[in-house]
């Protein structure tokens, strides 16, 4: 995670310009997000399929938004967990 995009590693393609919705867990604090996937990129593949990344870019998201996000960063404590990633806005 970046202060400006996300990677999320996940064995589903989503095109870009695809809405995704998800939480992001920092430090135990949920914060709900809607943003339209940038990129994905194939980065492997094995038996169970491919496995892809993708670019989630913080730019639609509101100042207050990125200002916990960079925050968080900047912290250093712990790693973001995502919960109930799905599409749709």
């Amino acid at each position: 995670m970046w202060p400006d995009r996300l990677l999320i590693e996940t064995r589903e393609c989503r095109l870009p310009g695809s809405p995704l919705a998800f939480k992001l867990v920092l430090e135990g604090n949920v914060l709900p997000l809607s943003v339209v996937t940038d990129a994905c990129l194939v980065v492997a593949k094995d038996r169970q399929g491919y496995v892809f990344h993708l670019q989630v870019p913080f730019g639609g998201l509101s100042s207050a938004e990125r200002q916990i996000i960079a925050l968080f960063i900047a912290k250093g404590r712990g790693a973001a967990r995502l919960e109930g990633a799905q599409a749709g806005r």
